[in-house]
């Protein structure tokens, strides 16, 4: 094997611009900017404060409180396909495996079909982190966004700037 040809792959790989193994530019799916960023991670560590405080304060005999995100692909596509998700949050950084690819089109095309909005933004391990879990996550679904509307706005805004919002 010629090491100039991998050496000139590898540093062609690092070059373009990785948004995991599914087709982007197709889906026209917004890239969110650092500014960007910083708003969906104060939007995912508030909503996910609020989740686990709601947790905490919730007795055995009540009621499981509502969820307010989804963190998976799998239970991101069940949200969808029940007509729960407001948005939905990836990872650029996703591992270019085809089961995951085959899954994530799906999840796309799911989301495309119902008009939910979608942004790449932050990477797992800040994804995660955001959530407050201790998990790299690809996929973080919003169900439920009234305890941060107003950053649930602006993140709508960025992806649809002449769309509308849904929640």
């Amino acid at each position: 094997v010629n090491d100039d040809k991998v050496v000139s792959k590898y540093v062609k790989a690092k070059e373009a611009p990785r948004v995991g193994g599914h087709s982007v530019a197709k889906q026209s799916i917004p890239v969110a900017t650092e500014q960007m960023n910083g708003i969906i991670k104060e939007f995912l560590t508030l909503l996910a404060g609020h989740q686990k405080r709601a947790k905490e304060c919730s007795s055995p005999s009540q009621t499981k409180p509502k969820s307010l995100f989804l963190v998976g692909i799998k239970q991101s596509i069940n949200a969808i396909k029940a007509g729960t998700v407001k948005l939905i949050l990836l990872a650029p950084n996703t591992e270019a495996l085809e089961v995951l690819d085959e899954k994530i089109e799906g999840l796309l095309m799911e989301a495309e079909q119902r008009n939910i909005p979608i942004c790449y933004c932050l990477n797992k391990r800040k994804l995660g982190k955001a959530a407050l879990l201790s998990m790299k996550q690809s996929v973080v679904s919003i169900l439920d966004a009234d305890e941060a509307h107003d950053l649930y706005r602006q993140i709508t805004h960025f992806i649809r700037p002449n769309g509308y919002e849904r929640l």
